[in-house]
């Protein structure tokens, strides 16, 4: 009997245990090292999992799920007060390295929030986003971890990667370099910053004045529904009541006009007082025996 292959393509051989056996080699993948989680990537060849630093889970904790964990964790960190802040001067700091128009001579500079040219170097560079990474991993990272634990590992956690959670990269001449790494440095010096004290006041005063001003238009908008159903169910009662019914018939056939709105106004008046004698007769009076 002559033995048949299957066509190629029909059938795949898994992948995970042949990998596990070291059967395969690593393969390359994209993988987002800006320290700020930038759009730009670099083709790296993808390490073994022990040297990643990945833990074993029950669930997916592998390089992409890492890296979707990391680029998600990074726009949430981007949006807070911190995140922005210092987002601001290593985007601004990365901006001019790569654009080629903030330099004058060997001397790179940016622009500030108040429009000031304001000069900075690599190394400047390199601390704001040895700051940016120490912060992120202080506030979304630590959280992430808290979300992995508590899913009982089914959730994958960019902290759990050496590369995501220590490397320190910059943008320059459209690649990320990695300048330092947490495990060896934690000590970032002071650089020059996009905005002051008073630009990110400022920008924390008009959010807080906004959301006041959506939460005042919310309760502005209940109260109006309130009311509306308020007079509803006025009107209801006053069309059931026979000392009523006649004069709302009466008003309601009315031309519209302030006149109209004032005698609306009386008989719903007139009903909330026949509620309240309502309620009043319907207490029981405590006992005399």
């Amino acid at each position: 009997m002559a033995f048949k292959m299957s066509p190629i393509g029909k059938k795949k051989c898994s992948y995970s245990p042949m990998q596990q056996k070291g059967l395969i080699n690593p393969s390359p993948v994209e993988m987002a090292t800006s320290s700020t989680g930038s759009s730009s990537t670099a083709s790296v060849t993808k390490p073994a999992a022990s040297s990643m630093g990945i833990r074993t889970f029950v669930g997916a904790n592998d390089n992409e799920t890492q890296r979707n964990d990391f680029e998600r964790r990074t726009k949430d960190f981007n949006k807070t007060p911190e995140g922005r802040r210092l987002a601001d001067s290593v985007n601004a700091m990365g901006t001019a390295l790569n654009s080629g128009q903030f330099k004058e001579g060997s001397n790179y500079f940016f622009k500030n929030s108040a429009g000031e040219t304001t000069y900075f170097t690599e190394d400047d560079y390199k601390n704001a986003s040895g700051r940016y990474v120490m912060a992120k991993n202080a506030s979304v990272g630590k959280k992430s971890l808290e979300d992995r634990g508590a899913s009982g590992g089914q959730q994958s956690s960019y902290m759990d990667s050496d590369a995501l959670r220590d490397v320190i990269s910059i943008s320059k001449a459209g690649k990320n370099i990695e300048v330092a790494n947490l495990k060896e440095t934690q000590d970032f010096a002071d650089y020059p910053t996009f905005g002051d004290d008073a630009y990110y006041q400022g920008i924390a005063d008009k959010k807080a004045a906004k959301e006041a001003d959506e939460q005042a238009y919310i309760k502005k908008q209940t109260e109006a529904v309130k009311r509306m159903e308020s007079i509803g169910e006025l009107q209801k009662q006053i069309r059931a009541n026979p000392e009523l019914s006649s004069q709302y018939k009466n008003i309601a056939s009315m031309p519209s006009s302030d006149y109209r709105k004032k005698e609306f106004a009386k008989l719903l008046e007139l009903q909330k007082q026949a509620n309240k004698a309502a309620q009043s007769s319907e207490v029981t009076k405590p006992s005399t025996n």
